[in-house]
């Protein structure tokens, strides 16, 4: 169920995006993996011992107003690499086939 509910949001998003991109609107779907909110400790999670590690808060907002500001469909921040700070944000973004507004 959860992913139909994905889907939609993700779906809704696109629609609106185009819908409303030659009004000057931004719609712009963030599409977040797990990242380091209280929630994870809530079910069961320790980011210390997670296999992938958590986002930060900051990481995901900072690529997440990026992409609005670029009036990008979707955005799906990746989190850094284990032992490693990312320099710059990286987008995925599905438009078009080219992936570009």
């Amino acid at each position: 169920m959860m992913e139909a509910r994905k889907a939609y949001v993700h779906s809704l998003g696109e629609a609106l995006h185009y819908e409303f991109k030659p009004l000057g609107v931004y719609v712009t779907v963030l599409a977040t993996g797990f990242t380091n909110t209280p929630v994870l400790e809530k079910f069961g999670f320790d980011p210390k011992t997670m296999p992938m590690k958590p986002m930060s808060v900051e990481q995901c907002v900072s690529e997440g107003l990026s992409g609005l500001l670029k009036n990008r469909s979707r955005v799906v921040p990746r989190p850094a690499e284990p032992h490693h700070e990312r320099p710059r944000a990286r987008f995925s973004c599905a438009e078009d086939g080219g992936g570009h507004d």
